[in-house]
Protein backbone atom coordinates (compact mmCIF):
# COMPACT_ATOMS: atom_id res chain seq x y z
CA UNK A 1 0.00 0.00 0.00
CA UNK A 2 1.01 3.60 -0.54
CA UNK A 3 -0.29 6.65 1.30
CA UNK A 4 -2.32 8.78 -1.10
CA UNK A 5 -4.12 11.64 0.69
CA UNK A 6 -5.82 12.85 3.84
CA UNK A 7 -9.17 14.60 4.08
CA UNK A 8 -10.42 17.47 6.22
CA UNK A 9 -13.92 18.80 6.78
CA UNK A 10 -14.74 22.46 6.22
CA UNK A 11 -17.95 24.46 6.52
CA UNK A 12 -20.27 24.78 3.52
CA UNK A 13 -19.36 27.65 1.20
CA UNK A 14 -15.65 27.90 1.99
CA UNK A 15 -13.98 25.57 -0.53
CA UNK A 16 -13.03 28.46 -2.85
CA UNK A 17 -11.34 30.28 0.03
CA UNK A 18 -9.50 27.11 1.06
CA UNK A 19 -8.46 26.53 -2.55
CA UNK A 20 -7.04 30.06 -2.65
CA UNK A 21 -5.24 29.45 0.65
CA UNK A 22 -3.70 26.21 -0.63
CA UNK A 23 -2.61 27.96 -3.82
CA UNK A 24 -1.04 30.67 -1.64
CA UNK A 25 0.84 27.82 0.08
CA UNK A 26 2.06 26.51 -3.29
CA UNK A 27 -0.51 23.77 -4.01
CA UNK A 28 -2.57 23.21 -7.13
CA UNK A 29 -6.11 21.93 -7.62
CA UNK A 30 -6.08 18.35 -8.96
CA UNK A 31 -9.67 17.20 -8.38
CA UNK A 32 -13.11 18.64 -7.73
CA UNK A 33 -16.35 16.88 -6.85
CA UNK A 34 -19.63 17.38 -5.02
CA UNK A 35 -21.30 15.49 -2.19
CA UNK A 36 -22.91 17.58 0.56
CA UNK A 37 -20.99 20.52 -0.86
CA UNK A 38 -17.98 21.13 -3.04
CA UNK A 39 -14.97 18.88 -2.51
CA UNK A 40 -11.47 19.69 -3.69
CA UNK A 41 -8.14 17.89 -3.67
CA UNK A 42 -5.00 19.98 -3.59
CA UNK A 43 -1.57 18.68 -4.58
CA UNK A 44 1.32 20.06 -2.56
CA UNK A 45 4.98 20.25 -3.61
CA UNK A 46 5.91 17.05 -1.79
CA UNK A 47 3.42 15.18 -4.03
CA UNK A 48 0.94 14.87 -1.16
CA UNK A 49 -2.77 15.41 -1.72
CA UNK A 50 -5.11 16.96 0.79
CA UNK A 51 -8.85 16.78 0.23
CA UNK A 52 -11.20 19.37 1.71
CA UNK A 53 -14.89 18.52 1.86
CA UNK A 54 -17.67 20.97 2.56
CA UNK A 55 -19.82 19.33 5.23
CA UNK A 56 -23.15 20.56 6.54
CA UNK A 57 -22.03 20.41 10.18
CA UNK A 58 -21.28 23.17 12.62
CA UNK A 59 -17.51 23.41 13.27
CA UNK A 60 -16.38 21.85 16.55
CA UNK A 61 -15.66 24.28 19.37
CA UNK A 62 -13.47 22.26 21.69
CA UNK A 63 -10.38 23.08 23.69
CA UNK A 64 -8.90 19.90 22.16
CA UNK A 65 -9.64 20.83 18.53
CA UNK A 66 -5.95 21.59 17.89
CA UNK A 67 -5.04 17.94 18.51
CA UNK A 68 -6.13 17.30 14.90
CA UNK A 69 -4.02 19.49 12.66
CA UNK A 70 -2.67 20.05 9.19
CA UNK A 71 1.04 20.69 9.80
CA UNK A 72 3.54 22.77 7.83
CA UNK A 73 7.29 22.85 8.49
CA UNK A 74 8.82 26.29 8.96
CA UNK A 75 12.20 27.75 9.79
CA UNK A 76 10.47 30.63 11.62
CA UNK A 77 7.08 29.45 12.92
CA UNK A 78 6.21 32.72 14.69
CA UNK A 79 6.78 34.77 11.53
CA UNK A 80 4.95 32.32 9.30
CA UNK A 81 1.92 31.98 11.58
CA UNK A 82 1.69 35.78 11.47
CA UNK A 83 1.71 35.66 7.65
CA UNK A 84 -1.14 33.13 7.69
CA UNK A 85 -3.09 35.19 10.22
CA UNK A 86 -2.75 38.31 8.03
CA UNK A 87 -3.75 36.33 4.91
CA UNK A 88 -6.96 35.08 6.53
CA UNK A 89 -7.73 38.48 8.05
CA UNK A 90 -7.42 40.14 4.60
CA UNK A 91 -10.13 37.70 3.51
CA UNK A 92 -12.28 38.80 6.49
CA UNK A 93 -11.87 35.44 8.20
CA UNK A 94 -11.85 35.32 11.99
CA UNK A 95 -8.84 33.46 13.40
CA UNK A 96 -7.74 32.14 16.74
CA UNK A 97 -4.09 31.39 17.51
CA UNK A 98 -2.22 29.37 20.07
CA UNK A 99 1.00 27.50 20.60
CA UNK A 100 2.41 24.45 22.28
CA UNK A 101 5.89 26.03 22.33
CA UNK A 102 7.88 28.68 20.44
CA UNK A 103 8.59 25.99 17.82
CA UNK A 104 4.96 24.80 17.51
CA UNK A 105 2.23 27.31 16.73
CA UNK A 106 -1.31 26.81 15.48
CA UNK A 107 -4.05 28.86 13.87
CA UNK A 108 -7.76 28.09 13.69
CA UNK A 109 -10.47 29.57 11.50
CA UNK A 110 -13.29 28.56 13.86
CA UNK A 111 -16.11 29.30 11.41
CA UNK A 112 -14.48 27.27 8.63
CA UNK A 113 -12.30 24.43 9.94
CA UNK A 114 -14.70 21.79 11.17
CA UNK A 115 -12.46 19.67 13.35
CA UNK A 116 -8.83 20.67 12.75
CA UNK A 117 -6.38 23.58 12.92
CA UNK A 118 -3.26 24.48 10.94
CA UNK A 119 0.04 23.94 12.70
CA UNK A 120 3.30 25.64 11.77
CA UNK A 121 6.36 24.14 13.40
CA UNK A 122 10.10 23.77 13.34
CA UNK A 123 11.63 20.41 14.26
CA UNK A 124 14.95 21.99 15.28
CA UNK A 125 15.58 23.82 18.53
CA UNK A 126 15.39 27.57 18.04
CA UNK A 127 18.40 29.57 19.20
Amino acid sequence: MKLHHSAYKIAIGYSQLIQEFCEFMGAQLVWEGHDQGREIAMLFENNYRIQFSEINEKPVSSKNKQEAHLAFLSIHPQDDIEILDKWFNKKNVQTRRGKWSDREQWIDCPDIFNDFVIEVFNTKKLT
